[in-house]
């Protein structure tokens, strides 16, 4: 079987372009970011299913086992005949075997991704993303048994910090609200309706409104 369809090999695959999309995330290259991101899961969702079982990332088309039997070392394809699973149906297969859950934010990001390569998508949609990109590669890592920061590498503390940031921005978003009086402008700080505490499960140091 070609090395190109190994789990190491996809795994590569995923970490290059992990650091790739934080490369476009931190020179606010969020279309660039969206790209890279869904790849990044694409791959790491081939690795595991791969690591599982070869035969798993194969593509069956047209009711044919001959990837099946590729994969599976019995049979020799050309190379312009070797097809693998997209992002989609791999994430649909990691679902039904439990590694993945349903994941809203995480769908998003492959249609964006998949937009990406045709038309820029939303910055701010896009730039909000790497909270489901972190989530699953977390996910699939641990079900590898990799070692987060052997994947992310210097970007490591980078993603852990921008996850606590856009978490905490959701609480402070989700506090605000019931008690914001209509026209009000002040940001939450200046509210004198509001005490502060740390969000839960922050390692940012960053604060949210709570109810006094």
């Amino acid at each position: 079987m070609d090395d190109s369809l190994s789990y190491e090999s996809f795994y590569q695959g995923a970490k290059k372009a992990a650091h790739k999309a934080m490369d476009d995330q931190g020179r606010a290259e969020y279309d660039e970011f969206a790209l890279y991101a869904g790849v990044a899961v694409e791959e790491l969702a081939k690795a595991t299913l791969a690591a599982k079982n070869p035969v798993y990332v194969a593509d069956i088309r047209n009711g044919s086992a001959d990837m099946v039997l590729h994969l599976g070392g019995h049979i020799q394809l050309d190379e312009e005949k070797v097809r693998t699973v997209g992002a989609t149906e791999a994430i649909k297969r990691l679902r039904k075997i439990g590694v993945l859950k349903d994941d809203t934010d995480l769908d998003l990001l492959i249609e964006m991704r998949n937009g990406a390569a045709h038309a820029a998508p939303d910055s701010t949609l896009a730039k909000g993303m790497i909270s489901p990109l972190a989530r699953t590669i977390e996910t699939l890592l641990s079900d590898l048994s990799r070692p987060l920061d052997d994947f992310w590498g210097r970007w490591t503390k980078a993603v852990k910090d921008a996850v606590d940031e856009q978490r905490d921005a959701v609480f402070q978003d989700v506090c605000c609200k019931p008690c914001r009086p209509p026209g009000c402008r002040a940001s939450c700080a200046a509210c004198p309706n509001r005490s502060w505490g740390r969000a839960p499960g922050s390692k940012a140091g960053r604060s949210w409104c709570q109810p006094p």
